[in-house]
């Protein structure tokens, strides 16, 4: 790729095309498939753009390229008809930092392919999981695919399980042959996030919806009192300690409605992909918009919460992200003067129940409960 020499080499006295040989199978079935693998290799890149991860074209270059040849030079190309030589060095064993089922240091040497590698995607359970290693069902990959499966499954789907399973996650992630537009979009939630769908719609200018709406809510209520209630209407204001520690007491500055709040997408002014115009989501309060975005990570970290995933070791740059937000949510409750009057929340047996304490002569005096 990228030489304007041909390079030849000869195998059972028959000169051929060493290029053609080393690329013509993997090629095939990547012609064939094309469509899923520009879809993984796009929302790959974006996954790595929305965790701050960016590379150059030479960096990706460098990726399709050794991901197509699967580094071999000319005198290594041996047995290239064989399907146990093929899978060795199959596009998707390549791509992912593989060499059959074993680590391929070379592979990994490429930054690229280290990041396809680090993320994990063929070791998160998929939504055909139950057809391919218990049903030992292949039809859902392409026919050459399944020859070769078929080839070589013996070998390693008894000593090498573990490593087997990932192999034919990376086939599928690649080479599938699904039709059905839903099992596409959970495939895609199973190998990136399940928000990573919905956040696609929205970055392509989807307009934010109901469900959106509330998994904010809930998750900022979470975040400022530990507790979102089964029909959070409001987001509590208060001040609380960002240790992860549940207060039992805290102090409440106010409380945003949720028709008080409303999501919208904005144009992204920098880091556009491709050219395409890209959405932002944002939080908009009493007409006011928050300028921090609502960033992928941002919102995967929301589902994670809602759903009771809770994590000691958060991203500085979701950290920063959620205390910009709750900053511009406590500045539009900070009072322009003392008035007298403090707010509290105090955790009952089942809900937040709020107390006021008023003050005279310099003391506080419990006015309400």
């Amino acid at each position: 790729i990228g030489e304007d020499r041909v390079l030849e080499s000869e195998i059972d006295g028959t000169f051929y095309d060493c290029d053609t040989i080393k690329t013509s199978n993997r090629k095939n079935i990547i012609d064939r498939n094309q469509l899923k693998v520009f879809d993984f290799l796009k929302h790959h890149f974006i996954w790595q753009q929305e965790h701050g991860k960016r590379l150059t074209l030479r960096q990706i270059i460098a990726q399709i390229t050794f991901s197509l040849t699967a580094g071999l030079e000319c005198n290594d190309v041996k047995h290239y008809d064989n399907k146990r030589y093929l899978f060795d060095h199959l596009f998707s064993n390549s791509l992912f930092g593989y060499k059959s089922i074993n680590i391929n240091r070379q592979a990994l040497a490429i930054q690229a392919i280290a990041d396809i590698y680090q993320n994990g995607y063929d070791r998160k359970s998929l939504i055909s999981d139950e057809e391919l290693f218990i049903l030992n069902d292949y039809s859902s990959l392409d026919p050459e695919i399944q020859e070769i499966i078929t080839e070589i499954k013996d070998k390693y789907k008894t000593s090498n399980r573990n490593e087997w399973i990932q192999a034919i996650r990376r086939m599928y992630i690649l080479f599938n042959i699904e039709t059905d537009e839903l099992k596409n979009i959970e495939i895609i939630r199973g190998v990136f996030s399940n928000k990573f769908p919905r956040y696609l719609d929205l970055r392509n200018g989807k307009t934010p919806n109901n469900a959106d709406k509330t998994l904010v809510i809930e998750a900022f209520a979470i975040l400022h009192t530990g507790y979102a209630g089964k029909d959070c209407k409001e987001i509590p204001i208060t001040l609380k300690r960002s240790s992860g520690i549940d207060q039992s007491v805290q102090l409440l500055y106010g409380a945003i409605h949720k028709r008080d709040i409303k999501l919208i997408t904005k144009n992204r002014t920098s880091f556009n992909f491709g050219g395409e115009e890209i959405k932002q989501l944002h939080i908009e309060i009493q007409g006011k918009t928050i300028v921090q975005p609502i960033s992928l990570p941002l919102l995967n970290y929301f589902d994670d919460i809602k759903n009771g995933v809770i994590s000691t070791n958060i991203d500085p740059h979701l950290t920063h992200g959620i205390d910009s937000i709750k900053a511009q949510m406590l500045s539009l409750f900070m009072p322009d003067s003392h008035t007298g009057t403090i707010e509290m929340i105090v955790m009952g047996t089942q809900d937040w129940d709020s107390i006021s304490l008023q003050e005279e002569n310099g003391e506080y005096i419990l006015s309400s409960y």
